[in-house]
């Protein structure tokens, strides 16, 4: 098959994806294996913002910002390697702002059977997730309630039960001996007696029930951190000039919740950072169904439990000098009974760990080293004021 055979056919596939009312766009593979933006249709324009005169030809690393070219470009390397549907969600700040999508990679071979166009089409769920991460949110802070709610509870059983323990063995007492004179007064006697016992019944009931309360969290899932990483970084520091490094992680957690918690941690700690973050992960030395996380930075703030703003860096119950995203961290991580904690670290750098339940399934422990396009020597990158995924 000549290249005028593969241009003609190319040119009929990118007319037939323009009459879709569907967003949708293609990739082209070329020979060295990376990935031009071959055509995007009008419904992709609408909804990113990108115009396809400005991208079509261009590679992803030239047309797209530093950051979210690494992540898309991953997802097409999966498709080309695989040579199958790829189907995943992902977080993309693109012109039109921040969303998230749903998006079908779908192979075409030539005829030595090699990827050589990946057709992606991709479905707006920004309401979706949005819903999503609220609840999981939601449930975090309830989580807290419910705690309260049950040292209530059992303090409050403890302080009546107490009395009317007493009231049953002074009735039992006075019973002891006591002669019926028809006035009534055994009966009146037995009536206290039953009305304490109900009470005890009631309150063990109540105590009970409190004890029973269980939010459920998600169920785990295989997740590749890595992914979720790329996407939340694209989004917080799409130019890429921040050093990021992370690793190659497919582990086995609660998807939701840990794009929520990195998602808040990258946006508190880019505000700090002067040039490098770097995220650790592994079992926890101590739980054996736990993983332990890290995250590093080199921000300035005095060696204290205070950021350089007197924020708290831990944030502790009740604090009015907590960032509402580090509360929401803790609540997530202490729902799954994790703890979220401030570590040891080297003068001018801040440490967090938190565990959370989960599973190792494989990880390349090398860190992704800043790509081409960054800038090598430290510098602080304009931080926009941007709203958390949730709050």
């Amino acid at each position: 098959m000549d290249r005028t055979t593969n241009n003609c056919r190319g040119a009929e596939l990118e007319r037939l994806i323009d009459a879709i009312s569907q967003i949708m766009f293609l990739i082209e593979v070329a020979p060295d294996g990376g990935f031009l933006i071959r055509h995007l249709n009008p419904r992709h324009e609408a909804f990113s913002g990108l115009r396809n005169a400005d991208v079509a030809g261009r590679p992803a690393h030239a047309a797209l910002p530093p950051r979210i070219a690494d992540a898309v470009c991953d997802h097409y390397a999966t498709c080309r390697d695989s040579g199958k549907e790829h189907i995943y969600e992902e977080l993309l700040e693109l012109p039109t702002g921040a969303k998230w999508y749903q998006t079908t990679l779908s192979p075409i071979f030539d005829r030595c059977g090699a990827v050589r166009t990946i057709v992606g089409s991709a479905v707006d769920i920004s309401a979706y997730k949005a819903r999503e991460f609220d609840a999981v949110a939601d449930r975090a802070r309830l989580s807290g309630m419910v705690d309260d709610l049950r040292l209530f509870s059992a303090m409050a059983a403890q302080d009546m039960r107490g009395p009317f323990q007493t009231i049953l063995g002074l009735v039992g007492l006075i019973k002891d001996g006591f002669l019926d004179l028809g006035d009534e007064k055994v009966g009146q006697l037995q009536m206290v007696e039953d009305t304490a016992s109900t009470a005890l019944r009631h309150m063990e009931g109540i105590l009970r029930k409190a004890e029973s309360i269980d939010l459920e969290t998600d169920t785990p899932s295989d997740l590749a951190l890595d992914h979720i990483c790329r996407e939340v970084t694209g989004v917080l520091d799409p130019e890429g000039q921040f050093a990021i490094r992370f690793p190659d992680a497919t582990l086995h957690a609660d998807r939701v919740a840990l794009q929520l918690i990195l998602r808040n941690l990258f946006e508190v700690t880019l505000r700090y950072a002067q040039s490098t973050v770097e995220l650790g992960v592994e079992p926890d030395p101590i739980s054996g169904d736990q993983l332990w996380f890290t995250l590093t930075d080199d921000g300035i703030g005095p060696a204290s439990d205070l950021r350089s703003d007197g924020r708290a860096i831990i944030p502790r119950r009740n604090a009015a000098d907590a960032h509402p995203a580090m509360i929401l961290v803790r609540d997530l991580v202490e729902e799954r009974d994790g703890v979220l904690r401030q570590l040891p670290a080297p003068t001018g750098r801040t440490k967090i760990g938190f565990s959370l339940p989960g599973k190792i399934l494989s990880i390349d422990a090398g860190a992704e080293p800043p790509g081409p396009e960054r800038r090598a020597e430290p510098r602080r990158a304009a931080f926009s004021d941007r709203p958390l995924i949730a709050s």
